[in-house]
C-alpha cells in the first residue's frame, strides 16, 4: 500500500505532462470551484478560435467596455475605451490573472460567434445594425464554446458559467479535469509562449487617444524555479489553487492543487507532489 504524502490541498493530482496519463491523486474527481483555473480554458478557447478563424491576435484589436472595466476581483487594470490587442490581453488574463480581460475576450469572441449564426445573418439582411444589446448578450455564445471544448477534450466533470472563474453556480470542475485540460493547452504553441512569461508591457491606446504602457507580473511563482507555467486561482470558495507544469529529469508533469491552506502552501504542495511522484516513479 502506497502512503501518499501529506499536503494541505483538500485535492489534487499529478499526471504525466505529455499524454495526461494518471499517477498519483486524492479526491481529484470531487467536482468544486476552481476560481481563475477557469481562465485556462478561456485561454485555450480563444487560442483554438484565433486558428478556427484565421485571427492576426497581434494586428487585431479589443475595446473595452465599460461592463469589462468594472469586473471585481484580480485584475489587468484595464479601462472603459481602452484598445487592446488580443495577444496582448491574452497575456492581461494569464499573467495577472485579469477578470477585465478574460470579460473583455468572451465579449468579443462571442460577438464574433453571434455573427456567425443564421439569427444575426437574417438580422443583417434586414438592415439591422449589431447592437449594444447584441454585444451584451454575446458572452453565453463564448461559454457555449468552452463548454462544447470541455465535451470534447472528455472533462466529463466540468461546467463553465463564466469566463473568469469567480463564483458562479455551476461554474465547476475538478483537479483531474483541469489536469486533463492543461495537458491539451500546453500543446499549443501560444498557449505556452504566454504562460511561460514571467512578466509582460505593451503599449495601452486610451480613449483620448494617448498611449500608456502596462505592466503584468505573473502571479505564478514557480516560474522562478523552472516551472514552465500553468495557472493560479484563489476565491473564497475554492481557496488558493493552482495548476503547474514541471519537467524533472525529462520527465513533464502537470500537478493540480485545489483548496490549499494558504496561497504560498499551493508552492509548497506541488514541489511536494512533484518531487514525490517523480521519486515513486523512478522506483518503479
Amino acid at each position: 500500500m502506497i502512503t501518499l504524502p501529506k499536503v494541505s490541498a483538500r485535492s489534487w493530482v499529478v499526471v504525466d505532462g505529455n499524454t495526461g496519463e494518471l499517477f498519483y491523486g486524492r479526491k481529484n474527481n470531487v467536482r468544486g470551484e476552481v476560481a481563475s483555473l477557469t481562465k485556462i480554458m478561456t485561454c485555450y478557447t480563444v487560442c483554438r478560435l484565433i486558428d478556427e478563424y484565421s485571427i492576426d491576435a497581434k494586428g487585431t484589436h479589443i475595446l473595452i467596455s465599460k461592463a469589462a472595466s468594472q469586473m471585481i476581483g484580480t485584475s489587468a487594470k484595464l479601462n472603459q475605451g481602452d484598445i487592446v490587442s488580443i495577444w496582448d490581453l491574452l497575456h492581461g488574463l494569464m499573467l495577472p490573472s485579469g477578470n477585465d480581460a478574460a470579460f473583455a475576450l468572451a465579449e468579443s469572441f462571442g460577438t464574433y460567434i453571434y455573427m456567425q449564426t443564421e439569427s444575426y445573418k437574417s438580422k443583417a439582411k434586414s438592415g439591422q445594425e449589431l447592437s449594444s444589446e447584441d454585444i451584451r448578450n454575446s458572452i453565453p455564445y463564448f461559454i457555449k464554446k468552452m463548454n462544447m471544448f470541455a465535451k470534447q477534450l472528455g472533462l466529463l466533470n466540468t461546467v463553465y458559467a463564466n469566463p473568469h472563474g469567480l463564483m458562479e453556480n455551476p461554474n465547476i470542475s475538478t483537479a483531474s479535469d483541469v489536469s486533463k485540460l492543461a495537458v491539451e493547452a500546453m500543446k499549443l504553441d501560444r498557449f505556452r509562449e504566454i504562460v511561460l512569461k514571467a512578466s509582460y508591457e505593451c503599449d495601452v491606446e486610451q480613449a483620448d487617444g494617448s498611449v500608456r504602457v502596462a505592466r503584468w507580473e505573473n502571479t505564478n511563482k514557480l516560474l522562478s524555479e523552472g516551472w514552465e507555467g500553468v495557472k493560479t486561482g484563489v476565491t473564497k470558495a475554492a481557496g488558493p489553487c493552482f495548476c503547474g507544469f514541471v519537467t524533472i529529469d525529462s520527465s513533464s508533469y502537470i500537478v493540480t492543487v485545489l483548496g490549499s491552506m494558504s496561497m504560498d502552501f499551493r508552492w509548497v504542495d506541488c514541489r511536494t507532489l512533484s518531487n514525490w511522484v517523480h521519486s515513486m516513479r523512478k522506483k518503479i
